[in-house]
């Protein structure tokens, strides 16, 4: 061909681009020529026009209509469409024409064309042979357009079994030893498709049988490497990373024991590299391997580890989420069946639907969240969060699926009781010193693996969970109690607790005047309490109670941001923690606060002061007489950085304090927070002294925290 448009610079055919906010830049480039019709010269030169327009490939409507393209007088030409929509497939032509053959582009000159391409999302697979997809029986799975891969001969095509083809491959480090069969994540891609409504893109870099070390550049890393190169090459942009790796690792105990921290630096330096700080990972815990006996000693703790290790990745690592598979069936002694691989992909694409395009799905597995001591240390209670209904149990021997440890060796369960979320496991004998609990931990655990009733998700794996908490009478209701740092915490548990899991924190005088505090644990709210007396919420005392926030947000999954009670002195750690950590605070339930500490306990205002927590105050804040006049770190001296939070705050005081004088503590604090904007409400008691604090009628303070939280 010598005459017209020749792109040489383009998407591929069946390539996929991914979108931002709802559109994709296209960059083309190439030559053109006229030589065979006409010889150019200067004149004519000034004549030529070089065209191009996005055509729909379902009907051939223009998507982007005919734009006039920048070209040079050497033959070269490059044109970029700003803002191609998502969807597809779409088409690109081109054309060449003179300015005096009209504006209808039936007849310009021939011009070359791209087919088949698509804007949506990207995903990468990432892993060992679960991800490349090892099943070899049959299974109806065909293609479908909009559903694309870039196969490892660096060409866009239908996404199509198998995945790990290595045919004229150019990524000699993700060959696989043997040839491959059905993946997970065609089905994956045609499910998000089919919600999203425009196409998905699919990028294999999974090895069967690599370590974490192969994707570890502090060890290994070349697949690592070459999954960055990839990426790069279709533009540094993608969706997430589908990752199902960890059986290699799991047979050793040291890589088992390493895997997340090793997986935590692969995820931050895939974000880093990549430039996308909160790239989602959607991740598949381990199923199981059938086949154990030539295995090692200590394989089972290696893969309980490795499960374990998942577990936490996915609550600790932002961004991060796992789905289970224990109950999976397999196509030989560790992969997958084709059956099991579309229930993994229909499984983790809800997944994706959910935290990537905000499409409610039932998608979390049922997962451990604490376990409690109860009836004198003869059975223990197992808490799961993800629970609509039930966990329910469909058989098998209960020692199969749990193993209790403590110091003196393996307890027996000699029965268990089911009440919704909450497993009950009753001991052959009392429990002593220190309590571990695995759950669905082995190589090749039990084939009956309790699952949730409504959506029929099993439990995730979980190896070795320690027994932190003692459930405890608590008034007229129950409670939490364990020790941290050999300092006393409570979790009261609300009656019918709410959905969304949130609790308020008194942080200092528990339990009394409490009026307030009961309200919000009858409404749903969980109250809790660590017991840090004595250190008028010094910047050692908000370290501890960040501490017990991660226990609270980790362990017991109560919701990221709490309800702050601070009553008298407990106002210094309420507001000192807010302004420490802001994000983790949802309102300010502040009564008759200290706001000021030289006019509470220092006694430099109205009131009397007390001398002897004047002098536990200032050795607290690294004070002396000589730096006070210095000191600027008062709750009154941050109320901006409160009002910038937009934290809303209610405050209730005493107009009579005397203990706290109210124009040196609320009521200073109360005008200055107005003045710049902040959301505030404020019961000042005409006549009322320091004593009493709160409400007996605290309905007027609960339903503003309710109503006006930044939850």
């Amino acid at each position: 061909m010598k005459f017209g448009i020749f792109i040489d610079k383009g998407p591929s055919n069946w390539q996929i681009l991914q979108q931002e906010n709802g559109y994709a830049t296209i960059e083309l480039a190439g030559r053109w020529d006229y030589n065979e019709i006409v010889v150019m010269t200067d004149e004519l030169f000034k004549e030529v026009q070089v065209v191009a327009a996005v055509f729909n490939e379902d009907d051939g409507s223009q998507v982007i209509p005919w734009e006039y393209v920048n070209i040079e007088r050497d033959g070269t030409w490059a044109h970029t469409f700003e803002k191609v929509p998502t969807g597809g497939l779409y088409r690109i032509e081109t054309g060449l024409k003179m300015r005096n053959m009209g504006y209808c582009h039936d007849w310009d000159f021939r011009g070359d064309m791209i087919h088949h391409i698509g804007v949506g999302d990207l995903y990468v697979i990432a892993g060992q042979s679960n991800a490349v997809g090892y099943a070899k029986d049959p299974i109806y799975d065909p293609p479908e357009y909009g559903v694309h891969m870039l196969r490892s001969n660096g060409t866009w095509d239908l996404a199509t079994h198998p995945f790990g083809d290595s045919t004229d491959t150019i990524h000699e480090e993700n060959t696989d030893f043997s040839n491959t069969g059905h993946s997970p994540f065609l089905t994956l891609g045609k499910k998000i498709k089919e919600k999203v409504n425009y196409p998905i893109g699919l990028i294999p870099t999974a090895l069967g049988g690599s370590a974490i070390r192969q994707w570890d550049t502090d060890q290994q890393g070349e697949l690592w490497r070459a999954m960055i190169k990839v990426i790069k090459n279709i533009g540094g942009k993608i969706s997430g990373i589908l990752w199902y790796q960890g059986c290699t690792d799991g047979d050793h105990i040291d890589t088992a024991e390493a895997y997340h921290y090793t997986f935590t630096k692969v995820v931050e330096r895939t974000r880093k590299e990549l430039n996308t700080p909160g790239l989602p990972w959607f991740t598949v815990q381990l199923n199981r391997q059938a086949y154990t006996a030539s295995m090692p000693e200590g394989h089972d703790r290696g893969w309980g580890q490795l499960r374990e290790a998942q577990r936490k990745a996915a609550r600790t690592i932002p961004g991060v989420y796992v789905i289970p598979s224990t109950d999976c069936t397999l196509s030989d002694s560790i992969h997958n069946k084709a059956a099991a691989n579309m229930m993994l992909g229909q499984r983790m694409a809800r997944m994706v639907l959910k935290y990537n395009y905000d499409i409610e799905t039932f998608c979390d597995a049922p997962d451990l969240m604490y376990i409690d001591r109860r009836d004198d240390n003869n059975a223990l209670g197992l808490h799961f969060a993800n629970v609509e209904e039930s966990i329910i149990f469909r058989g098998g021997d209960v020692n199969k699926i749990f193993m209790v440890e403590d110091d003196s060796g393996v307890v027996p369960v000699a029965d268990y009781d089911v009440y919704g979320d909450e497993v009950v496991l009753k001991m052959e004998r009392q429990l002593q010193g220190r309590v571990y609990v695995s759950g669905l931990w082995q190589s090749c655990p039990a084939f009956e693996v309790p699952v949730e009733s409504t959506t029929r998700m099993p439990i995730l794996s979980f190896y070795r969970k320690e027994v932190q908490f003692t459930l405890v009478p608590w008034r007229d209701r129950t409670a939490l109690y364990f020790s941290h740092k050999w300092r006393d915490s409570w979790v009261v548990i609300p009656p019918k607790p709410r959905k969304d899991r949130r609790w308020a924190w008194r942080t200092e005088f528990f339990g009394a005047f409490d009026y307030a505090d009961m309200a919000l644990n009858d409404m749903g709210y969980y109250l809790v309490h660590h017991s840090i007396s004595n250190m008028y919420g010094c910047p050692q005392a908000v370290g501890y109670m960040e501490e017990f926030y991660k226990i609270l947000t980790e362990e017991l999954r109560l919701a990221p941001k709490a309800v702050m009670i601070g009553l008298s002195r407990g106002g210094l750690y309420a507001y000192n923690f807010a302004l420490k950590y802001p994000e983790q605070v949802a309102c300010l339930y502040l009564d008759a606060p200290v706001m000021d500490i030289r006019s509470w306990p220092g006694g430099f205002g109205k009131g009397p002061g007390e001398p002897g927590c004047w002098k536990e105050c200032m050795s607290h804040y690294g004070l002396t007489e000589a730096n006070l006049a210095d000191f600027k770190d008062n709750p009154l001296d941050h109320i901006q950085e409160i009002v910038d939070a937009k934290i809303p705050v209610m405050l209730v005081a005493g107009l009579a304090d005397t203990l706290l004088p109210y124009d040196e503590n609320g009521g200073i604090f109360d005008r200055e927070f107005r003045k710049l904007g902040g959301k505030i409400k404020t019961i000042a008691k005409p006549g009322c002294d320091h004593h009493p604090h709160s409400l007996e009628d605290p309905t007027e303070i609960v339903e503003y925290i309710d109503k006006e939280g930044a939850f």
